[in-house]
């Protein structure tokens, strides 16, 4: 029961942020390209640069923890699945075959 909180909470906050990213989108559209120029001896150049890779490394520590929480959950769902089919094949084991004519001579 605690963990559907959980998931239920996690999945309003990702609701939210997306919410937040759909509001920004248009306002960041309207923002001006910027181009990069290779300049060696320029220094803003190069700060500049150093700027877009750590941008890349933020992109790139930002797509491993989405793929580890997608990992994640992906084993969550594989557990309660194994759950669920154990609990089936258990009932069907409690069921016995001669429960209709067991029914029959009741009636």
């Amino acid at each position: 029961m605690l963990e559907i909180l959980f998931f239920i909470t996690f999945l309003m906050g990702l609701g939210g942020m997306l919410v937040i990213l759909l509001k920004k989108i248009p306002v960041l559209r309207t923002l001006p390209e910027i181009k990069i120029e290779q300049e060696k001896n320029n220094l803003s150049s190069k700060r500049h640069k150093i700027i877009v890779t750590s941008g890349e490394k933020l992109l790139m520590k930002f797509l491993y923890k989405i793929r580890v929480l997608s990992l994640k959950t992906d084993n969550k769902t594989h557990k309660w699945l194994k759950k669920l089919r154990q609990k089936s094949l258990k009932q069907k084991t409690n069921f016995s075959e001669d429960y209709w004519s067991k029914f029959k001579n009741q009636a």
